[in-house]
């Protein structure tokens, strides 16, 4: 093979013979040979040139194999070392001590040639195979050094991101509740002659201002999200009002784009255990969407649905500008999602985090007309926590 002819061996031996035999069988394996007659010059050879194996004698002058042993250890701890040895009783002890101090292997003398070949191709892919680790373990290494730095950079963007989002937030936040609030003032002041158009249009900013501050609310939550510092205050309410109020805010966007949006009228309802301004945020934001993805023309119906120990809102459209798969990817905590609208996707993921801080669910069904259906299911009032999770997976 072109990796075993590239291999240099280098076989230290002062008997000139043992030398001849050795580099003939390797020579005709097809690897490059050197030579030195002692470990001193072993180790100037392995100075000079790479070398991919040693083998060596243990019995030299100047410098035994045992020393080289030690030396090409201390210097060249990835280089493997095949040592050969007499048969004598008394070279057992210096085979122990070979093999601790950390050669490969170890030949008697005279050298089985079989045996040799096999240590030698042995020796050799050991060896290639702990450098391509060495080398791949340093390239993980630079990778994840690089990973933990874009990291670090990345939380730095997103606190960044986070802080101006609270900034804006807070500076719109402030007048637009003096507008909204003196809107409602001029409504009320039974002093203040409003024609019939003046009242629909401070109607309407009342309206459009209820609906700005609902964005506001959901830019500051998805800094708190983003965070994992998100929090509920649960108390006993009813959904029907919460979904009802969030529908009439979206009429007049609703009748904009020409669509309809149709409450079911609720039947037997029990309480449930939420946070009423949490799901007003939920259900407002799956209308709103509901309504941005509608076809002209057609209605959005909402519905709530009393189950054993949970209650369910379906939200049902017709759309064709969002994939329906891709959706279901929103609601599944999925990364990869297409090319979906980010603010789409931002208030999708803040509806799950929301339902789930809830102990319920959310999720998208499609009708069987091809019609698309938000679905949350949040559990009954006093459920016990365990019992609710069990619901609702």
């Amino acid at each position: 093979m072109a990796s075993r002819r590239r291999a240099r061996i280098l076989i230290v031996e002062d008997d000139p013979k043992s030398v001849q035999v050795l580099q003939d069988l390797l020579e005709f394996e097809g690897f490059q040979i050197l030579t030195a007659g002692n470990g001193r010059e072993g180790l100037d050879r392995i100075g000079a040139e790479p070398v991919d194996l040693v083998i060596t004698d243990f019995e030299m002058p100047v410098m035994n194999g045992f020393e080289l042993l030690q030396r090409v250890n201390q210097g060249y701890p990835d280089l493997p070392v095949i040592m050969l040895t007499g048969r004598h009783r008394e070279d057992m002890e210096k085979v122990i001590s070979t093999l601790k101090e950390g050669a490969y292997d170890y030949l008697l003398k005279p050298v089985d040639l079989a045996k040799l070949r096999h240590s030698v191709m042995t020796a050799l892919n050991i060896s290639r195979a702990r450098k391509e680790t060495r080398a791949l373990n340093d390239v993980l290494a630079e990778t994840l050094r690089t990973l933990h730095a874009k990291s670090e950079k990345l939380e730095e963007l997103s606190r960044i991101h986070n802080d101006l989002l609270k900034i804006i937030s807070q500076d719109l936040e402030t007048p637009l509740t003096i507008l909204t609030g003196t809107s409602k003032m001029l409504l009320k002041d039974k002093n203040v002659a409003l024609s019939g158009e003046q009242r629909r249009l401070v109607e309407s900013i009342c309206s459009q201002g209820e609906i700005v501050q609902e964005i506001i609310a959901d830019l500051l939550d998805l800094a708190v999200v983003d965070t994992d510092q998100a929090t509920i205050q649960k108390v006993e309410a009813e959904l029907h009002p919460i979904v009802d109020k969030c529908a009439r805010n979206l009429q007049p966007m609703a009748r904009s784009r020409g669509i309809a949006i149709r409450v079911q009228p609720p039947g037997r309802l029990r309480t449930v255990y939420v946070d009423p301004g949490r799901m007003k945020q939920v259900y407002f934001n799956l209308i709103h969407q509901a309504i941005q993805m509608s076809e002209r023309d057609h209605a959005v119906r909402i519905g709530i649905l009393p189950l054993a120990h949970a209650q369910k809102v379906e939200i049902l459209f017709h759309s064709r500008q969002v994939p329906f798969e891709q959706v279901a990817q929103i609601f599944a905590a999925r990364e990869e999602i297409g090319d979906v609208d980010r603010n789409m996707r931002y208030r999708l993921s803040l509806c799950r985090e929301i339902v789930a801080l809830h102990g319920g669910k959310i999720w998208v069904e499609q009708g069987i007309e091809g019609e698309t259906l938000f679905c949350t299911q949040v559990p009954n009032l006093f459920l016990p926590e365990q019992r609710a999770r069990d619901v609702v997976s």
